[in-house]
């Protein structure tokens, strides 16, 4: 698979592309499969992009949603990733999505 390069001439415009790929793959998807799932990444970089995906009419009731990390903080801890997922993503139309966080770590020492 060879890779493409997009260019745009601001974030917002980037944003809105990404939304519409990755709501297209979901779409395709969901043509042969009963659900999918998806990990998004935190911090601050992917926040307009949650925002934004979460007003985009989808399956969301067939999405399973997850982290592909998380810090070591409580998951309502206002640096967690999961309470951005929460805060960013959940909302909107997208609150039929199916949020699994990391589960919480437990200290054994």
């Amino acid at each position: 698979m060879a890779f493409k390069m997009h260019e745009f001439s601001d974030l917002e415009s980037c944003n809105k592309a990404l939304v519409e790929a990755v709501v297209l793959s979901i779409d395709q998807i969901l043509s042969d499969k009963q659900s999918v799932n998806l990990a998004f990444s935190g911090g601050k970089s992917p926040v307009l992009f949650l925002e934004m995906l979460s007003k985009k009419a989808c399956a969301w009731d067939k999405c399973n949603i997850s982290l592909v990390d998380e810090r070591i903080v409580e998951l309502d801890h206002e640096d967690s990733n999961a309470r951005l997922i929460k805060m960013h993503f959940l909302k909107n139309l997208a609150q039929k999505a199916h949020f699994k966080p990391f589960l919480k770590i437990i200290n054994f020492l």
